[in-house]
């Protein structure tokens, strides 16, 4: 893309077009976790790159565990689980009702989002 396109909003040729997207899809993929990242730049190997994004997520569950009673902990690995299915709908939106309702929801909830806010500071979610 040229400067003069961004700066007046005109479309870029076809074949700009096309590696942009390249490039967007190869962002999408590999995310902003930097290891993964790092991983990508010096292999460009998308394979190689699931290695990082696996054991940060694997982190990620760990320490949801250790942040609610052992009671809830499977339930609320369970929701952590399901964002990415949920987020993949048509809505593109997480709904906590759409894993349960009633007394025990709400108390798994308020532990999933302590797990999260436990989480906040390295930017879990």
């Amino acid at each position: 893309m040229t400067q003069n396109n961004f700066e007046q909003k005109s479309p870029v040729t076809e074949g700009i077009h096309e590696l942009l997207l390249r490039f967007f899809y190869t962002y999408i993929v590999v995310g902003g976790m930097p290891e993964a990242v790092s991983e990508y730049v010096k292999t460009k190997d998308m394979a190689r790159v699931e290695i990082p994004q696996k054991g940060i997520l694997d982190l990620y569950r760990s320490d949801i565990s250790k942040s609610v009673s052992s009671r809830m902990s499977l339930k609320v690995r369970q929701i952590f689980d399901s964002i990415p299915s949920q987020l993949d709908d048509k809505s593109r939106r997480f709904r906590m009702n759409a894993i349960g309702k009633g007394r025990q929801f709400r108390e798994l909830e308020e532990s999933f989002f302590l797990a999260c806010r436990s989480r906040d500071r390295t930017a879990m979610l």
